[in-house]
This record gives structure tokens, sequence and C-alpha cells, in this order.
């Protein structure tokens, strides 16, 4: 065993080991040090946090100090959390509702016009198409020629027979699939042009 007091400190590998242990004992000093001379500021920070945190856990009500789940602090937060989801949701459900009612005032209009689904512009024709698109179905196509196909392939209850496709910009018809008793009526996930 050696002496302690001729170890050489400064030096090899014993010199690298406390020039560790100082570096870890100075970093932890200063850490204290803050922590002690800003604990109001941290303990503020994380009572914000738990105010404005958009998912609320249990380490964030911990952090702030609220050490009781069911006290009222978290359990008024946790409600004021459900009610913006409710809120959300009612929205959400109030702006889909006006957006369907607009809809179909445009479909009225364009059925007061008393016009062919040929004569329709593309404007008008994009709204009955997007009126009769299902949840499974496709994009709205981009063409005319595209648009007036989906539109009788969705719309079936009109007793309008098809136009001729080859009139409209010479553009041949694209091959439709012959309508049987099986197949009369589309399910929502087939896959339109």
């Amino acid at each position: 065993m050696a002496d302690p007091t001729f170890l050489n400190l400064e030096t090899g590998f014993s010199g690298t080991m406390m020039d560790k242990i100082v570096d870890q004992k100075v970093r932890q000093q200063a850490l204290d040090k803050a922590r002690s001379e800003n604990a109001a500021l941290i303990a503020q920070q994380r009572k914000d946090k738990f105010e404005n945190c958009s998912k609320l856990t249990a380490g964030i009500a911990f952090n702030s100090g609220s050490l009781n789940l069911s006290d009222g602090e978290v359990r008024s937060r946790v409600l004021a959390e459900m009610q913006k989801i409710k809120d959300k949701e009612e929205s959400a459900q109030l702006k889909r509702q006006d957006g369907e009612a607009a809809l179909h005032n445009k479909v009225v209009a364009i059925r007061q016009k008393n016009k062919q689904p040929e004569q329709w512009d593309k404007k008008d024709l994009t709204t009955m198409v997007s009126w009769f698109k299902r949840p499974g179905d496709k994009a709205l196509p981009g063409n005319k020629v595209q648009m007036l196909r989906r539109y009788y392939l969705t719309c079936r209850h009109d007793a309008i027979p098809p136009p001729a496709f080859g009139d409209i910009n010479n553009v041949p018809p694209p091959p439709l699939h012959p309508i049987t008793a099986d197949n009369a009526c589309l399910p929502p996930n087939e896959d339109l042009p």
C-alpha cells in the first residue's frame, strides 16, 4: 500500500480521476445553487406548464406541485381539457353541417336551371359530382368527360340517359362496365374513375 500523501494527483490516471471528481463536484454545486436561487421561477414554470400543456399527465401534475391527482386543481384542469375537446368536436360538426347546407343550396340552384348534365359548366358539374361522392370513392376527376361519367355512375336515380361522350371535344368515351342486376348498386369502396 502506498502512502496517500505521496500520490501523484497532477498527472496520470489518478490526475485524470481527480479532475473528473472535481468537475462533478463543481457542476453539482452550481446546479444546487441555481436551483436554490431560481426555485420560485422553476416552480412558476412548472405551474405554467401544468396550465398550458397539450396533454396532461401524472408527471406534469406531480412536477407542478399537485401531489394528489384527485385534488380540485387537477380535476378542474382535466374537466377543462375535456370541455375543450367537446367544444372542438361540436364546432367541427357545425362546420360540416354548414358545408353540407351550402352544397345542398348549390345543388338546388343547379337543378333549378333545368339544364341537361352535358350543358353544365365545369363548376356546376364539380358541385353535382361532389354532392353524390361517397366516402369510399376516389378523388374527383379532373376533366369534364370523366366528371360526367362519374356523375352518371353515382347518380343513377336521375332518368336522364348518358351523353354521347364522343361529341364532347372529340374525346373517345372511357370504357364503361355494363350494368347488371349484380352491380346496379355500387358498393361505397368501388374504384370509380
